[in-house]
């Protein structure tokens, strides 16, 4: 098996920086908000339901469309005269959320951790985008590139 595919169902979620600092054994370190490790924890779970019989090996691609819901002022309304108003916002349609995209594809790199691959640093590829959908979730697919 060369190819993972999944997907997170609920609202994309950052991994963020706490602005807290810990120390530890004299090392300082921050701690996640109880909303990524939620949001972490929902991944892991969903992905350990699906894994692969093997953990990937060798160098990776990954995949992953962060998905948003359309808000419902943004999609098309009927007046009481039976006007409809178009959508303002159509799925598949980049999303131009003030959220970070490297912060959102740090939480699910971590997350598959441990259960699709081994490491992280496998990753050498792939790509990441942010778009309007119907519902909240988080699209991924992880292909080996040799083997």
């Amino acid at each position: 098996m060369n190819e993972w595919t999944c997907t997170i169902p609920g609202r994309p979620t950052t991994k963020g920086n706490s602005r807290r600092i810990f120390r530890a054994g004299g090392r300082p370190f921050t701690a996640s908000s109880p909303q990524a490790i939620a949001a972490e924890n929902n991944a892991r779970a969903v992905a350990f339901a699906m894994r692969p019989v093997a953990p990937l090996v060798g160098p990776l691609r990954l995949d992953v469309h962060f998905v948003f819901a359309i808000p419902q002022a943004a999609r098309e309304r009927v007046s009481k005269r039976g006007k409809v108003t178009p959508a303002k916002l159509c799925p598949g349609e980049p999303c131009m959320r003030r959220i970070d995209r490297g912060n959102l594809l740090k939480l699910i790199e971590d997350a598959l951790e441990g259960i699709v691959y081994d490491n992280d640093s496998q990753i050498v590829g792939g790509d990441v985008a942010k778009v309007w959908g119907e519902r909240d979730e988080t699209r991924v697919s992880v292909r080996a590139l040799m083997g």
